[in-house]
């Protein structure tokens, strides 16, 4: 998923103030027509550091990589989901890893925030994208500050855990949430116009967690279970009997005819 929230919602708002602006163009120019007009070029447009999904999303239990090594012991846990991400491939000092994980039941947005200070998170209504986008981009100026847990959001109760590696971050959420998309924000601030991307390496699902259902086809109702195919084939049997009475009879045939030939001395 091109998550592309961030970077575009600061360039909107920055289009809506010039606009605005624009409006009250008209009457100005006319009290001082000799005013020239600006000519500074538009603000470039950072790009995203984002995290890449496919647009649905994606549940632990059906992510395309399952497996629980590099998830805090590498075991699954009954009622918890694990996931491992990589890293952005660009330089960085400090990095913040921020989730959104929906709620179909209750559309709730949890959104988790992988800092080096800890784990927090935000709890809003809409679990969508843009909410996602929207949110994080609020928080942004604190998300960018070193030690600024002062800041952030309210810290992460009881089944939301994480840890940021040398390789990327690991976390655990509550199990059966769907993950939406994903964003990482650096120190120095990232600034070049190009997207970077970094990817779900693995999900570890619970134990007896569901599966695609689309794995194979599910019988009829009130049919039972296939029989298996036992025995010997009978329709060989048959043929090979067939063919031996027709050699019994061919035989026979021939003994009679020679017993009625007759030899005249």
């Amino acid at each position: 998923m091109k998550l592309r929230g961030i970077a575009r919602i600061a360039a909107a708002t920055a289009a809506t103030a010039l606009l605005i602006g624009g409006l009250g163009a008209p009457a100005r120019a006319e009290e001082s027509p000799s005013t020239p007009a600006s000519s500074a070029p538009p603000p470039r447009t950072p790009g995203d550091i984002y995290l890449n999904l496919p647009d649905e999303g994606v549940y632990a239990a059906t992510a395309p990589k399952q497996g629980c090594t590099g998830i805090d012991t590498g075991a699954a846990v009954p009622g918890t989901d694990g996931w491992l991400f990589s890293k952005p491939a660009i330089y960085f000092e400090w990095i913040t890893y921020v989730f959104g994980f929906g709620d179909e039941k209750t559309n709730k947005l949890t959104i988790l925030y992988m800092s080096p200070d800890g784990v927090f998170i935000d709890v809003v209504d809409g679990a969508d994208e843009s909410t996602l986008a929207s949110t994080v981009a609020k928080r942004k100026a604190s998300l960018v500050k070193k030690s600024a847990a002062g800041d952030l959001p309210q810290r992460a109760p009881d089944g939301w855990t994480g840890y940021i590696t040398k390789d990327g971050t690991w976390i655990k959420t509550p199990a059966g949430l769907l993950l939406l998309g994903g964003f990482a924000l650096t120190v120095p601030t990232y600034t070049d116009e190009q997207d970077v991307p970094f990817e779900l390496v693995r999900a570890c699902a619970p134990p007896g967690a569901a599966i695609s259902p689309s794995a194979s086809p599910s019988p009829s109702p009130g049919a039972g279970p296939p029989l298996p195919v036992t025995g010997t084939n009978v329709w060989v049997l048959t043929g090979a009997g067939v063919a031996l009475i027709a050699v019994g009879v061919v035989l026979f045939i021939a003994y009679r005819r020679r017993q009625n030939v007759k030899f005249v001395a």
